[in-house]
């Protein structure tokens, strides 16, 4: 009935993505107050303080019916709203353990993101518990609203040209892994 997060939350990530945004929006003119106040209000829905553990999977590694367990989490991404402006910022794991800042995105791509993760608690409701995670899969352009349960749920708010094309909307997405694995051959024959 609830949406659970990792555990294993990096505890300095609230501070480096606020130094890292602190740094990239003062060069750009945007100034640091408005942006602390952005970051130290907490959202009713999503906050800066509950990044979502973000999965990759490679190309590479999509064969068999069970590709899914091959991916890898490799960072966290937060989610960061401020009136009408959305975006997010990536941390990513390093080998010693500890996290660096790897991006800030304030695109159509965050607002996708935002959408789908409103709509993951509307389903969350209706679940048993259930981690949320995002899944990238970076050489098919997909991305996806993970809720890891014992039958999966995606909810893509990255798919090539799809939420470009007129009247796409966030969705769930219930044929997801195996449109990864139809797309991956499609790509591995043409």
């Amino acid at each position: 009935m609830t949406i659970n997060l990792s555990q294993n939350r990096p505890p300095n990530g609230p501070t480096l993505v606020v130094e890292a945004l602190h740094h990239l929006w003062d060069e750009q003119g945007i100034g640091g107050a408005p942006l602390r106040a952005t970051i130290d209000r907490v959202n009713p829905t999503i906050s800066l303080a509950e990044p979502l553990r973000v999965y990759r999977l490679g190309f590479n590694e999509i064969h068999g019916d069970e590709f899914l367990s091959s991916a890898r989490a490799i960072g966290w991404r937060y989610l960061i709203e401020s009136g009408p402006t959305v975006a997010y910022a990536d941390l990513v794991d390093t080998a010693l353990g500890k996290q660096i800042f790897a991006s800030l995105s304030r695109n159509r791509n965050a607002e996708l993101l935002n959408d789908a993760l409103h709509l993951a608690q509307e389903l969350a409701k209706t679940l048993e518990d259930c981690e949320a995670r995002i899944l990238d899969v970076p050489s098919l352009y997909l991305s996806a609203v993970w809720l890891a349960t014992a039958s999966s749920i995606f909810i893509p708010y990255v798919d090539g040209g799809r939420f470009h094309q007129p009247g796409a909307r966030i969705a769930v997405d219930p044929n997801f892994v195996a449109g990864i694995k139809l797309r991956a051959q499609e790509v591995s024959s043409g």
